[in-house]
């Protein structure tokens, strides 16, 4: 006899069949648990509102993959009981998750009603799930109904888990402050949290990935490849999970726990793909017990109940008419009327379909073969899912009525997997009726789904579906069977290849067990004495040094990296201790080194304190003299050739005032008001000047500006505006000097050569970059004829390339100036 695992719980027995999507669930079970461990000895010592939503995400993801073992390993009735509970766990998982979302890094005001819509979505999808699991669960128990997802599902659920990823992009956005585009922020988001909540996000590419994965297998991939690329997926998601959060967190993780988690991680993901890869290769020699080119016959005996035997082999060869799709009722079911006693009751109606089963009285229902007992008359002359096949014109399935027989033949019809079965069942008046195959596939391909199932009989009065009758202690022939007066009459090859199978991966679960326990264990003591102890060594060393400890001296244990820093950290204890211990030494021998030195130090800035008086006397008396030449340059220049000009237009005037020459005379007027006009700015920006020095104090931009153009422009007729953008704390304090002296040159040259009537000055200052534009109406000038250092801008652009920016003039004669100066922070 097979040997098979039993989980015992309040007199319900459960055996377990392992299968390789039940190792590739135990290692993301095991995995996932042992994360939760881990969150769980944390919140002992850190609570914190994300540390407690990401428990409660992990504790029922745990639950959830233990729920999916169970769905993978048991058979067909057992396996639903947990099947009906894992959206609505796996929906508590996405409320959480997605509460945590919105925590990580921190709650933000601007998310709020985003957070609680998303929220209330998924709360009523969790509601929704929890509402219609307790109603199939009901409808087993009292009907025993089985109902399958809803179609709605297929579209809600992939709909809540994207919420996941959107709310955590959204809190990257929220988290890293910079005036950017929002996709530069994903690209290449700023500070920690920014950065973890964009991981986050990544982390939910996997499933992206395997769905991609899954899209290949319509071009061909095999379906062990897309199980292994999808055990290797959800194990690498909660590993990513965890090991990104365990980042962002305050605290420390050892290195111990992470090497752990991580060898851990590997480990489970090899043994599940493993078990995916080799499985096949096993199964294809499982030869079920179904003879081909064989008719077994049942008759009614005095118990009421049947004998089996072989007869000779026979097949109808007149098939009857075909069934076509339109006649079917909602569950596939073709209805033939036929008087047949069966298991002492008379029924005139026989639903047969096309996996391979004819119910009599009424519609069979395909989902409630998976109850525990049946509770339908049938007879299933082989129950297996098929399908016509479009390239043949007589495949399908045919149904022949005659007054004494009912003859229904599968003729032709594959399986999902493109074999081809054909199969007969004839019913006679006299309630015994015959099996035949005559056409199964040369070698029957099976999987932990796929079957032959079920073949024989059953009277529809609670008869067990998918255990052994009371007194078999394995699977056999009908034949068999008949002859122990085994009820029901089921040859379960589903069963069979279960424990054929469960044969071959059992060792493979105790690896995962035993692997797992051992690098959980082991591993860690392994660590420690290697790794984590010498490195708490000099983790140890640093704090006492720290402390004010300076002779330390650790024990260099290996030869490794850690035995190179372990001997650095030596050599520098004893190097601080020689300085230490010295000290006193050295200070006091330098103490009287540089007391000498400073005597000699007096003498000789007494000496140059002579010599600098006499030198800064001489450098005022020269100072003075250069700024009285300047004063009568300017004097000359400007002042004296305005006053000149006035002179000679008032002669001109008085001139054409005696010769009665009117037009003439108003011309030389309004020149002779121009040039005082000039003369007073001329005047006005020399006191400026006699006024401002650039050294007397630090900028204040603003307020000096302000200031000057009140002194200057403003009295002078000029209309001077300024336009202020951002805040000026942004802009470096050792630019504001550069740049108001920039101001001023550009305001001296347009109040002296351009004429201007009006200036406007613009400053915008950003976190990232600094502007000042200065836009006059004045008369103009080709920048291409001005010589170098004409008009001031040889002191404007040695200003600007002091600050490191970009200086542009623009200007043309009658167009006025612009100059732009732009710099980045």
């Amino acid at each position: 006899m097979q040997e098979v695992c039993v989980i015992t719980f309040r007199r319900m027995t459960l055996p377990i069949y392992l299968t390789p999507a039940s190792i590739s669930y135990l290692t993301q079970f095991i995995l996932s648990l042992a994360i939760t461990l881990f969150l769980l000895n944390r919140l002992r010592s850190r609570r914190s509102p994300s540390l407690l939503l990401l428990t409660g995400f992990f504790a029922p993801m745990t639950a959830l993959t233990g729920l999916m073992i169970l769905d993978a390993a048991l058979l067909k009735f057992p396996r639903i009981l947990p099947a009906y509970a894992e959206n609505t766990v796996l929906a508590l998982a996405l409320v959480a998750m997605i509460w945590f979302a919105y925590q990580f890094p921190e709650r933000y005001p601007q998310r709020k009603w985003e957070r609680r819509i998303l929220l209330t979505l998924s709360i009523n999808f969790l509601l929704f799930e929890a509402g219609f699991m307790v109603y199939r669960y009901v409808s087993l128990v009292r009907d025993g109904n089985v109902f399958n997802r809803l179609p709605l599902d297929a579209y809600s659920l992939p709909m809540v888990v994207l919420f996941i990823p959107f709310a955590f992009i959204r809190q990257t956005l929220a988290a890293d402050p910079r005036p950017i585009p929002w996709w530069r922020k994903l690209w290449n988001p700023e500070g920690k949290g920014a950065r973890g909540a964009r991981n986050f996000a990544l982390v939910f590419g996997v499933p992206v990935v395997v769905g991609i994965i899954s899209v290949l297998l319509n071009f061909g991939l095999p379906f062990e490849y897309f199980n292994a690329a999808m055990s290797i997926g959800i194990l690498l998601m909660l590993w990513l999970f965890a090991n990104n959060y365990v980042n962002f967190i305050p605290g420390s993780v050892n290195v111990a726990s992470r090497l752990s988690i991580l060898t851990l991680t590997l480990f489970l993901s090899l043994i599940g793909t493993m078990g995916w890869l080799i499985a096949p290769s096993y199964v294809a020699t499982f030869k079920p017990d179904l003879p081909d080119h064989q008719t077994l016959r049942f008759t009614p005996n005095a118990a009421g109940r049947y004998d089996v035997s072989e007869a000779d082999f026979h097949f109808e060869r007149v098939l009857g008419e075909k069934v076509g799709d339109q006649t079917l009722d909602e569950n596939g079911n073709q209805r033939a009327e036929f008087t047949f006693p069966y298991y002492g009751e008379i029924y005139t109606e026989a639903y047969v379909t096309y996996s391979g089963t004819i119910s009599l009285g009424e519609p069979f229902r395909p989902l409630n073969l998976q109850t525990a007992a049946a509770r339908v008359p049938t007879l299933y002359p082989l129950k297996i899912s098929l399908y016509p096949n479009p390239a043949e014109e007589n495949s399908g399935l045919y149904i022949r009525c005659e007054p004494e027989r009912l003859i229904v033949t599968w003729n032709r019809l594959l399986t999902f997997q493109s074999e081809m079965y054909t199969f007969q069942s004839i019913l006679y008046a006299d309630g015994s009726f015959e099996f035949t195959n005559d056409g199964l596939p040369q070698s029957i391909l099976y999987s932990s789904d796929s079957t032959p199932w079920l073949r024989g009989a059953v009277a529809g009065r609670g008869e067990l579906l998918h255990e052994l009758p009371v007194g078999v202690e394995a699977p056999t022939d009908l034949v068999t069977l008949s002859r122990a007066g085994a009820t029901p009459l089921l040859e379960n090859h589903q069963l069979a290849f279960r424990r054929y199978l469960h044969t071959f991966m059992l060792p493979v679960a105790w690896v995962v067990f035993g692997g797992s326990l051992l690098i959980l264990l082991l591993i860690p003591l392994l660590l420690r004495s290697t790794i984590a102890k010498p490195l708490e060594a000099l983790t140890d060393g640093v704090r006492r040094m720290g402390a004010g400890e300076k002779h330390i001296a650790l024990p260099v244990q290996t030869e490794d990296e850690i035995g190179f820093l372990t001997g650095a950290f030596n050599t520098m204890s004893n190097t601080i201790d020689d300085l230490v211990r010295n000290l006193e030494t050295r200070v006091a021998n330098r103490t009287r080194e540089l007391d000498d030195a400073n005597t000699t130090l007096r003498a000789e800035m007494i000496q140059r304190e002579a010599a600098q008086n006499q030198l800064l006397q001489q450098q005022r008396m020269l100072a003075t003299f250069e700024e009285r030449q300047r004063l009568a340059r300017d004097l000359h220049d400007s002042v004296s050739q305005s006053i000149y000009s006035l002179v000679l237009f008032s002669e001109t005037l008085v001139s054409t005032l005696q010769g009665n020459n009117v037009t003439r005379s108003i011309q030389i007027a309004k020149h002779l008001q121009e040039s005082a006009r000039q003369a007073s700015k001329e005047v006005r920006l020399m006191l400026y000047e006699f006024q401002s020095s650039e050294s007397e104090r630090e900028i204040n931009f603003m307020q000096d500006l302000e200031t000057r153009l009140s002194t200057v422009e403003r009295r002078a007729g000029v209309r001077a505006q300024v336009i202020q953008e951002g805040k000026m704390e942004y802009c470096p304090r050792e630019w504001l000097g550069n740049l108001f002296w920039i101001t001023v040159e550009v305001l001296n040259n347009a109040l002296k050569h351009a004429q201007a009537r009006k200036v406007v000055i613009a400053i915008k200052c950003f976190p990232r970059s600094v502007d000042l534009e200065i836009v006059d109406d004045g008369i103009g000038f080709n920048p291409a004829e001005v010589r170098s250092g004409g008009m001031g801008l040889r002191n404007i652009r040695e200003r600007a390339d002091l600050i490191g920016g970009e200086l542009t003039i623009d200007s043309s004669p009658g167009k006025g100036t612009r100059v732009f100066f732009h710099a980045g922070i």
